[in-house]
């Protein structure tokens, strides 16, 4: 799961900011309201407020203690958190790219400590330095390179997968093309037909 946060200006017509109630009757003005773009998966893109996504987490954390939400949820909504903070830094795009809770050949106790370096995703990991690496602790070096394993085949994949659907795109021209020569030729035939017609109607005459 991967979050995008933006700004949009919202035209509050009495001057009340819906997220700030206590704030007293104005001017009609503009706000910007946060927003966040939710990548869920490749097909499933899902967008909300930031401000009610932050009350959507407060009511997981009490059902999560009611032991109604798994680990996976509460870790969704922890990235969440963990990626709004770095926005609101402004050190958001240090963590653009796949999440390691992502990768399941790492191990909890393999995020935590690479978390605690501030390395957030595989392409962070797999961009260190030998020397960065031994840094980061016991077994980094194996991380790093299971890293680049998955960096260099997700990237090939991609390429795969853009050659198939360059190669999709150009079969369904060509069928168009085909569907477009055939229905010209239908009609020329046509056209024949009638012109023929046509001269065979004035020689009767």
């Amino acid at each position: 799961m991967r979050f995008e946060f933006y700004q949009e200006a919202q035209y509050l017509p009495y001057g009340i900011d819906p997220d700030d109630p206590l704030q007293t009757k104005g001017e009609p003005r503009y706000v910007n309201v946060e927003y966040v773009s939710i990548q869920i998966d490749k097909q499933s893109k899902v967008v909300s407020k930031v401000s009610s996504y932050l009350q959507r987490i407060e009511r997981m954390r009490h059902l999560r203690a009611m032991g109604e939400i798994s680990d996976s949820e509460m870790e969704n909504l922890e990235q969440f958190e963990a990626d709004y903070e770095a926005y609101k830094n402004g050190t958001l795009e240090e963590r653009q790219g796949t999440p390691l809770s992502e990768f399941v050949q790492f191990t909890k106790a393999d995020i935590a400590m690479l978390n605690d370096k501030k390395i957030y995703t595989l392409e962070q990991l797999g961009t260190l330095s030998d020397a960065q690496t031994e840094n980061v602790g016991f077994g980094a070096m194996n991380l790093r390179e299971k890293a680049r394993i998955f960096i260099e085949k997700n990237t090939e994949c991609e390429a795969i997968s853009k050659v198939a659907n360059q190669n999709e795109l150009l079969s369904r021209q060509v069928k168009e093309l085909q569907e477009q020569l055939t229905e010209l030729a239908a009609e020329k035939k046509q056209q024949e037909s009638l012109i023929l017609a046509e001269a065979q109607s004035k020689k009767t005459k």
